[in-house]
């Protein structure tokens, strides 16, 4: 197949959401039946900590405080880098699948298919993660793995994906799926610069009236010499309204090495607690959807 009709292919794959942006930006589902919630993340430069971050989030929701067991939601976590992906490292488990396997359900992908494709890694936590592979993200058939996000998407809640830094021929339509996309970096001049640019570009390309999230990990509020404000990200980005999460490398460094989110033996930290009112204020944002679906169905 020639590149000209892949990206063709995409890009029909992308129009079967027509209301693909709502009137304050945010990307709608194809069938108003799916209830998932899906939140993409892509890091702008390598090291930014996409990983780390959408494994503790994943697990925020799973086990969601507050709540009885019954309430909680199902949440699956998505690995979609081919090469060197490390959600199912740094959760301590094997891969759920390898990329010749994903390539050889082209045109048969159903339901029962791919259920064989993920993994459970906690009651309400399940993956989906490739072995890594040189040359892998250039391998995978995006046929194969656009089918597998369809059929997916109606059994559970939430579905959080950590996307590749270099963009693919089938980025465009995931970020097309998601409800919530953001761009995650460390905090400095460069990499603000970059963000800018990037996220100027995904909306120019998908015609987005809203620009991706930004999100500055590994952030220190407190004062430093030679630090980048919030102040500074803000008028870098000419944004005001970036999310923040705290920097500790101690909690991060147990949290790599013991296979385990940070929520899971520091609740407390500033880390785990930073993304936590990220993931509150995202879920309130969805219930809010939600209802406003809901009465427009019965109007």
């Amino acid at each position: 197949m020639s590149d000209e009709n892949l990206d063709n292919n995409i890009l029909l794959l992308t129009d079967l959401a027509d209301d693909m942006a709502d009137s304050n930006g945010s990307v709608n589902k194809v069938d108003e039946a799916r209830e998932a919630q899906v939140w993409s993340f892509q890091g702008v430069h390598g090291g930014a900590g996409v990983t780390s971050l959408v494994v503790q989030m994943a697990y925020d929701l799973s086990v969601g405080k507050g709540k009885k067991k019954e309430e909680l939601p199902n949440v699956l976590l998505i690995d979609l880098d081919f090469e060197r992906g490390n959600c199912s490292s740094y959760l301590d488990i094997p891969p759920s699948m390898k990329v010749e396997e994903l390539n050889a359900a082209a045109g048969r992908m159903d339901e029962a298919l791919a259920q064989t494709f993920i993994r459970k890694c906690g009651e309400n936590l399940s993956i989906i993660a490739s072995e890594s592979e040189l040359g892998g993200n250039d391998k995978v058939n995006p046929h194969a793995l656009l089918a597998l996000l369809d059929k997916i998407s109606t059994a559970y809640d939430y579905i959080l994906i950590d996307s590749p830094q270099m963009w693919r021929s089938w980025t465009q339509a995931v970020i097309g799926a998601s409800d919530k996309f953001t761009l995650v970096l460390e905090p400095s001049v460069p990499a603000l610069h970059r963000t800018k640019q990037l996220s100027n570009m995904i909306v120019s390309t998908m015609s987005l009236s809203t620009p991706p999230e930004i999100l500055l990990n590994k952030f220190e509020r407190r004062s430093l010499k030679h630090g980048v404000t919030l102040r500074d990200a803000a008028q870098v980005t000419e944004r005001s309204d970036l999310l923040t999460v705290s920097y500790d490398e101690d909690v991060l460094r147990q949290s790599i090495n013991s296979g385990q989110p940070v929520g899971y033996f520091k609740p407390e930290s500033r880390y785990a607690k930073s993304i936590r009112e990220i993931t509150r204020n995202w879920r309130r944002d969805a219930n809010d959807f939600v209802e406003q679906r809901e009465e427009r169905r019965r109007a």
